[in-house]
């Protein structure tokens, strides 16, 4: 395999088996102008978005531009050098990508929320629409990852990588939660405070103590999974016996 550097590599690796004629895309870490012409040389288009300090780009991605030059919001310009094209369009910031699938003519409408909370189409290079389909389980993986990361710092590099594949299996199994279910009950949130008390299954260091969550308003309660189970089945039922209320009494007054 060729030395051109671990995201060339990598996806070279990856692309080995692809059949002709598929479309493989892929974010900034391995986009470069050798990795394109190299897949495209197999058969295999290819689109992703590109860092601007890349060698053999084009003056279109350079940052100081002339004012006659610059671009207007939803603005594009492209730039073509068989096979691949470069193109640079402005949305809410600016986004560059290389391809070797599209054309620099080729546009679609997309859809942006405006300032007053509308939705209104706009023009858009198709090479990045595409783009935007193609990663959207990426996306969605790394906003879940965003909403409750549960990555710390450290500097035992291990321990960064444990987290990572962690926090990894906890959205891939909430995902398959979300496939499996149509109608959904728990939310994200929901969902991990369940696993989570699942895991920790009420062990504490500290001296054993009556199990009780507190819930809103400084009240205490059951956990809403525990508590909303099988409503109407586990209703109380009158007892000869009495015994100590689990979650009423304390140390110095017991609740029967």
């Amino acid at each position: 395999m060729e030395n051109e550097g671990l995201g060339y590599n990598v996806v070279s690796k990856l692309c080995q088996n692809v059949p002709r004629n598929s479309l493989v895309a892929f974010d900034n870490f391995f986009t470069g102008c050798n990795l394109l012409e190299s897949l495209y040389e197999k058969g295999i288009y290819s689109v992703g978005t590109v860092r601007i300090n890349r060698k053999g780009l084009p003056d279109i991605f350079k940052k100081k531009q002339p004012k006659n030059l610059r671009l207007l919001k939803h603005e594009f310009a492209a730039v073509t050098a068989s096979p691949i094209t470069a193109i640079k369009w402005l949305d809410t910031r600016e986004v560059t990508v290389l391809t070797t699938a599209h054309q620099p003519r080729d546009t679609t409408f997309v859809k942006r929320t405006q300032k007053n909370g509308s939705r209104q189409e706009v023009l858009c290079p198709k090479a990045i629409a595409d783009y935007t389909l193609s990663m959207g389980g990426v996306d969605r993986f790394d906003h879940f990852r965003s909403s409750y990361p549960i990555n710390r710092k450290s500097r035992k590099f291990w321990m960064r990588l444990f987290l990572f594949m962690l926090d990894s299996a906890i959205i891939n199994s909430y995902i398959t939660y979300t496939t499996i279910h149509n109608i959904l009950v728990h939310s994200h949130r929901d969902f991990r405070l369940r696993l989570a008390r699942g895991l920790i299954n009420n062990y504490s260091c500290r001296k054993a103590r009556p199990t009780i969550f507190k819930i809103k308003g400084g009240n205490f309660g059951v956990p809403d999974e525990i508590r909303l189970r099988n409503v109407g089945v586990h209703f109380p039922d009158q007892d000869t016996t009495y015994k100590r209320c689990r979650f009423c009494s304390t140390k110095n007054k017991e609740e029967k």
